[in-house]
């Protein structure tokens, strides 16, 4: 709420046609409203960098290293590393917070950054890592492959035989046999998948019907993505890739082929989004979509010189992630992560903060915080994991400490990140107008403007006349600026508006 402040007005400037500073006393005695600073706040604030102790030491130690040597923050490695745990693990993992809620292990991610930030090199080595264990499950796809061979071939058989069977039984006029079931030939064949960069939801389907337990979608841009949930006949894909998130059984409808039915539609994404495109994504009628994803939103890197970079072993990385691909379990019988009695005091006390904190939020932060609980346990799933691969340990269980790391990175690093973002890129284009004309009045150290001046030369002929005023008139109720009384020149009348002198002062 706004409140007028105590600053004196004295000394306040108003617009006079002769061009001399005045203003009558009525005027100068009223006070200001306290200015709604959020609408100067710098484009790119502050925020944490990624906390690597919560990962275990020797995953801390490696992010660490490959990050130098990709020249990149180490936020972008711990992104891509997050994403590939849960491409891998998917619906092939459950987190088992209570006997009647469960989490899939799958995690929407986006890294923030312009072009030149380092998530391409940072991203890649990670990627590298995924498509060696890509390479070597598809090298064992051989009995799966000729077991389709089988099954298609005696598939065409019976159906030729049943072909033959009905034009006899034509011939002698008797009723023809029923198709057998066995003569359905098997859907195309589908290799063994971790990573998939096609986002239409016909083609994840497609390559889920031969990898159930789900992939991750590596996508370089995630705007394009956004924008082409309603690229098809007007229709959109949003209601169906909401489902990815939950890990939820979905019914796909395909052009010229029957409906595909998947248990489960496990899909994980990864991907970057430039900073200056932050509000394609988030200027949309339906915020269920970002508000599902974490962001990263790093401060570049320091410089280290080339010769003097660490890099992480990528050797390393590849055996503990191999582990994790070997030890998950498939969609019918998922490695169940539990909490244990530590973990489970813990969700019940972040539980209770949480609620208290969500009520007074409301549209994308209400949307990303709603879904905090469940990241939370997402995110402590897969740092069990992260663990458990470097011992080994088969068993993989969230304790006390492993929640209270996954929690911490959530409110500490992924809710400032994600409050940014939406802070950036999910204003209006009505606050982004009001912003631009705040800061043209604070370059031009003004203290009036008219409002065809605003209207020139601060939006550059965007708004007509009367939108001009009422952008002025929301301006002067977030205690920036206050209507001229009776401000004219000879023969034509000219609104202008004095300009609160806190602005010239805000840095």
């Amino acid at each position: 709420m706004q409140r007028a402040n105590a600053i004196a007005p004295t000394g306040f400037r108003s617009f006079r046609p002769d061009g001399q500073s005045a203003a009558s006393a009525d005027h100068v005695s009223q006070a200001w409203l306290e200015p709604d600073l959020s609408l100067l706040a710098s484009e790119r604030a502050d925020v944490p960098p990624m906390p690597l102790d919560v990962f275990s030491p020797g995953w801390s130690a490696w992010i660490t290293d490959t990050a130098q040597g990709a020249g990149a923050p180490a936020d972008y490695v711990a992104l891509a590393l997050l994403g590939s745990v849960a491409g891998l693990a998917g619906s092939g993992a459950i987190v088992q917070a209570t006997p009647s809620w469960t989490e899939p292990l799958v995690l929407w991610l986006a890294a923030i950054g312009k072009p030149s930030t380092g998530k391409s090199p940072a991203f890649s080595v990670v990627r590298r890592i995924l498509a060696t264990i890509e390479a070597e499950l598809s090298a064992s796809d051989e009995e799966r492959l000729r077991e389709h061979a089988q099954k298609t071939g005696t598939a065409k058989a019976i159906a030729e035989k049943w072909e033959s069977e009905v034009k006899e039984a034509v011939k002698k006029g008797l009723a023809a046999p029923l198709r057998p079931a066995e003569a359905e030939v098997p859907e195309p064949y589908v290799p063994s998948q971790r990573v998939i960069t096609d986002a239409t939801i016909e083609a994840a389907a497609d390559v889920l019907r031969g990898n159930p337990r789900g992939v991750v979608l590596w996508r370089d841009e995630l705007t394009a993505f956004f924008a082409n949930m309603s690229r098809y006949n007007g229709g959109s894909d949003q209601a169906q890739w909401l489902e990815a998130w939950p890990a939820a059984p979905l019914t796909v409808n395909r052009k010229n082929r029957p409906p595909l039915r998947l248990p489960r539609f496990s899909i994980s994404i990864l991907g970057g989004v430039q900073p200056d495109r932050l509000s394609e994504a988030f200027n949309k009628p339906d915020d269920g979509l970002p508000a599902r994803f974490l962001y990263g939103w790093p401060q570049p890197a320091p410089h280290v010189p080339p010769s003097k970079r660490r890099t992480g072993s990528e050797t390393i990385a590849l055996e503990r992630l191999r582990w994790i691909e070997a030890t998950v379990g498939t969609v019918e019988a998922p490695l169940v992560i539990a909490l244990d009695d530590a973990a489970r005091d813990l969700l019940d006390e972040f539980s209770a903060e949480h609620y208290a904190d969500a009520q007074p939020l409301d549209g994308l932060e209400s949307g990303f915080f709603g879904k905090g609980p469940g990241n939370v346990l997402r995110l402590a799933g897969a740092l069990a994991l992260l663990q458990a691969s470097e011992a080994a340990d088969p068993r993989p269980v969230i304790t006390g400490d492993i929640f209270s790391r996954a929690a911490g990175l959530w409110s500490g690093y992924f809710w400032p990140h994600a409050r940014l973002a939406f802070r950036i890129g999910g204003g209006s284009a009505q606050r982004r107008m009001e912003r631009k004309t705040l800061l043209w009045i604070k370059a031009q150290a003004r203290s009036v403007v008219r409002r065809e001046e605003v209207r020139r030369d601060a939006l550059g002929m965007a708004l007509n006349a009367e939108q001009t005023d009422a952008l002025m008139t929301r301006l002067a109720g977030a205690g920036w600026v206050r209507r001229v009384p009776s401000a004219h020149v000879p023969g034509r009348p000219v609104t202008a508006w004095e300009v609160n002198p806190l602005l010239l002062g805000v840095n």
